[in-house]
């Protein structure tokens, strides 16, 4: 696995002259090189094991080393392009002689990588691969024999009749951690947002976002309970801030599966009860862009977080792009709270609700009616303008009209961040009423999909 640095190694001789004379020191020359992008690695830390030598490569990755007795030298390499795909050095065995020697550490290619985690499989040109290592999350124990899923949604556009639409399919790769609590998934794409959990016998981790990278090579380690430890809990508490340093009221902080939290006046905040395994920690406020956090939670024991929201407008340039629909979701949301338009209901309250179904039966004029069999639930507005004293919501899931409401029957709780009921259709917001007519109230649900 890569969980160890590569080695490069080049044959060599003596480091001294017989009868114990040093010979003289000579001017060592190398390269730090990025064999992924191609390029020379600039500032990388590079040192002589054994000797209490080190430097740092210039601009064009070149480095130096001056007055080294001629011998049989280890150099090792530290760079954070070698942090970004989990590896924590390379190094390289070189004989020293008269100093004509060019030491060459580089972050291994991408075929070789592929090779070693990926097999005999032909070298993919537009994806990469996800690898890590799965422990048990009390003993920090390697586990084998976790299924490691890995998912992501591929978007494409069909032209239909003179209009385009946009088609949306999951995919799927799964992999299985070995004896030593190693896996690999291969095939993962680079230009999709991905998500993995790992699932045991007994639990599973959160879906953990692994963000669009230009990286084919993406390391993910993962903590998770076993049949011993499933039912173990333990706590997330932290600070919130703006970049100032001032710090954030009122963020909400959410985890799967755990009541929602908000922080307190001086920023801090605590969600206690976290099932403990790897987890994703969600902080929204209004206005400000989305924050997330992967944390390990052990059983009995409280990990620190600390993050930093920042608002719409000072976001980074290339930022932008993927998070404007959410934050305009945000502020249209919290200004139709102001003005009182429809009656909303935000995920602090609906996480204490056991079922969906519960948080809609105590909203005032929605009634719940249920199958025969009672597994399955719709929506009914009181709505006498409608000609009826009841009629089915039109639903609106993350400002996309259905058909239906089957949908509802797949959500839970948790995964919901808000929900607005408009008794009338003729005070849904036009940005969000769908063309067609609509004979009944409307009930719009946003998950908190929505807002990543």
């Amino acid at each position: 696995m890569l969980g160890h640095p590569f080695a490069l190694h080049a044959q060599g001789g003596s480091s001294a002259i017989p009868g114990g004379v040093t010979r003289p020191g000579v001017v060592v020359r190398g390269l730090a090189y990025d064999s992924l992008r191609r390029a020379p690695l600039a500032g990388a830390f590079v040192s002589v094991e054994g000797q209490s030598r080190s430097t740092v490569s210039d601009a064009d990755g070149k480095f130096v080393f001056e007055r080294l007795p001629p011998g049989r030298y280890q150099f090792a390499m530290q760079h954070a392009a070698l942090d970004s795909i989990g590896l924590s050095g390379v190094t390289a065995r070189v004989n020293v002689t008269d100093g004509s020697e060019l030491v060459t550490l580089a972050v291994p290619s991408f075929p070789k990588l592929w090779r070693t985690m990926c097999g005999s499989r032909a070298v993919p040109m537009d994806s990469g691969f996800v690898y890590g290592t799965v422990r048990d999350a009390r003993t920090g124990q390697p586990l084998a024999g976790a299924s490691i899923d890995i998912s992501w949604v591929h978007l494409s556009k069909v032209d239909r009749e003179g209009s385009t639409q946009i088609n949306q399919r999951r995919w799927r790769n799964i992999g299985r951690s070995d004896s030593a609590g190693d896996f690999s998934v291969c095939g993962v794409p680079i230009d999709e947002m991905v998500r993995i959990r790992g699932v045991g016998d007994s639990s599973a981790t959160d879906l953990i976002d692994l963000p669009i990278t230009t990286s084919r090579v993406r390391r993910r380690d993962l903590l998770l309970a076993t049949a011993a430890d499933s039912g173990a809990h333990g706590a997330i508490a932290g600070f919130l801030s703006a970049p100032d340093g001032r710090p954030l009221y009122g963020v909400r902080v959410s985890v799967e599966g755990v009541p929602e939290a908000r922080s307190a006046n001086d920023g801090r905040f605590i969600l206690r009860g976290v099932p403990s395994g790897t987890r994703q920690v969600e902080f929204l406020a209004i206005g400000m862009m989305p924050v997330s956090s992967v944390v390990d939670v052990r059983a009995n024991d409280t990990v620190r977080v600390a993050a930093t929201l920042r608002n719409v407008t000072t976001l980074d340039v290339v930022k932008v792009t993927g998070t404007t629909i959410q934050k305009r979701r945000l502020l249209a949301m919290e200004e139709r709270r102001r003005i009182g338009l429809g009656y909303q209901v935000d995920s602090t309250r609906i996480g204490r609700s056991a079922t969906l179904a519960s948080v809609f039966a105590s909203m005032p004029g929605v009634r719940v009616a249920r199958s025969r069999a009672g597994s399955r639930f719709s929506i009914l507005l009181s709505n006498p303008a409608a000609g009826r004293a009841e009629c089915p919501a039109f639903l609106i899931l993350d400002g996309v009209p259905r058909t239906g409401q089957d949908e509802l029957d797949l959500l839970r709780a948790s995964d919901i961040a808000s929900i607005e009921v408009f008794q009338r259709a003729y005070s849904v917001p036009a940005d969000l009423m769908p063309s067609r007519s609509v004979n009944c109230g409307v009930v719009l649900v946003w998950t908190k999909e929505a807002f990543r």
